[in-house]
């Protein structure tokens, strides 16, 4: 009698284990099971700030597409400046190099502090250094425009930062920091902007030559 009622507390313990888990993976498959693609494209809004500046109404391509068989994250998920993806206060990021977490609609990245691999993320900003006049003039607050114009964005390579994005339908809205180093303005930067966007296709980004990049 002991034995069975062992037996049985086994049996519900394993089945309640898999009532737990089966709801959060099959709602997580449902972000792109409503679409005949196998990956979904959406062009989105940043706006938030980078350093001391603020920004608005940049444009980005966010693409979700599920991962290979075998791959340690549910997703591949990556986000590019658009039209250029070395844009002034854009970003780049590719889940392969984060620790991802999904949950229903939600999907979190993390950057893993690795020594062994630089991550493939890194946003784009005009350092302050690259805007300071040789010698102050009667003209300064001219020469910055006239340096804004000129002066080509820095690449900032992640070493710390975390993509926290919402699926609902045909948009999405979320969340990105990251963290890194300016080598040309030597401190440490902070850039941060809220995402939202909808559905879209087709879209493709041409990269600018010349960049710091």
């Amino acid at each position: 009698m002991a034995k069975r009622n062992i037996l049985r507390f086994r049996i519900v313990m394993v089945l309640a284990l898999f009532a737990g888990l089966w709801p959060a993976q099959a709602a997580a498959q449902d972000i792109l099971s409503d679409r005949e693609e196998s990956s979904k494209q959406y062009l989105v809004q940043l706006d938030g700030s980078v350093g001391i500046d603020n920004f608005s109404n940049t444009k980005a391509i966010l693409t979700l597409a599920p991962s290979p068989e075998g791959a340690q994250n549910t997703y591949v998920l990556t986000v590019s400046g658009w039209p250029r993806d070395n844009g002034l206060n854009t970003f780049v990021w590719v889940s392969d190099d984060t620790l991802m977490t999904d949950v229903s609609s939600m999907v979190v990245c993390r950057v893993v502090d690795s020594a062994f691999k630089q991550a493939n993320i890194h946003f784009y900003y005009l350092s302050p250094r690259l805007l300071r006049a040789a010698t102050v003039t009667q003209h300064e607050k001219e020469d910055i425009r006239q340096a804004r114009k000129v002066a080509l964005p820095t690449r900032i390579a992640a070493n710390a930062g975390e993509l926290s994005l919402n699926f609902m339908g045909g948009a999405v809205t979320g969340r990105v920091w990251i963290t890194g180093y300016d080598p040309v303005g030597r401190a440490f930067v902070h850039y941060q902007a809220n995402i939202q966007g909808e559905l879209s296709r087709g879209l493709q980004s041409t990269h600018s030559v010349g960049k710091r990049d």
